[in-house]
């Protein structure tokens, strides 16, 4: 059974060292996206032999949003953007003790462009991933079962800045794909 439906996740474990400057920017940004769930017997579709459960992750697209603590809406540019490593932690709440799994594949896909992730062929721009339900936790089976059923989680990734660029009020740029108008942050350079 496939059910597509937003889920609460972060996609970010960046180390302490690669944190900009506080100067530079207020802190941490964090966009909401949506996830594909396939909740199946291990052989269907979307579960590993082991059964483990993969969950395709559509966690952000390029578009400025409102951030807590920042001013103006802000947006990531994407051939700025990169993962901060090969396998990246998935959790629940943003909370590290919250395991979920780990991600088996990321992409950042670029505006204009397209990418198979996982089964799926995504359009850019996307940040997506492919997360296996790896944690033993009890409270990681119960919020996988309850993705298996539909319940409308969130999914959300986590970006440190470390370039930014203001727009003025007016003021006019291209990024990913996109004419946007000031006032907005641009990070131009981001983990």
């Amino acid at each position: 059974m496939r059910h597509t439906s937003p889920f609460a996740l972060l996609l970010s474990a960046t180390a302490e060292a690669t944190r900009p400057p506080a100067e530079e920017m207020p802190g941490k940004l964090s966009f909401l996206g949506e996830c594909e769930v396939v909740a199946a017997a291990a052989g269907e579709e979307g579960v590993e032999e082991d059964g483990a459960a993969r969950v395709l992750l559509k966690a952000y697209t390029g578009q400025p949003v409102y951030v807590a603590n920042y001013y103006r809406p802000v947006i990531v540019e994407m051939k700025g953007c990169r993962f901060a490593r090969k396998k990246t932690p998935t959790i629940e709440e943003h909370n590290v003790r919250w395991r979920l799994g780990h991600t088996v594949e990321q992409k950042i896909i670029p505006a204009g462009k397209k990418e198979k992730v996982g089964k799926a062929t995504l359009s850019g721009p996307m940040v997506a991933a492919v997360f296996e339900a790896s944690s033993t936790r009890q409270e990681a089976k119960e919020t996988l079962d309850d993705m298996g059923q539909g319940f409308p989680f969130q999914v959300s990734i986590g970006a440190w800045p470390l370039k930014v660029r203001h727009l003025g009020e007016g003021e006019t740029a291209t990024v990913n794909g996109r004419q946007v108008k000031g006032p907005l942050t641009i990070a131009t350079k981001s983990i």
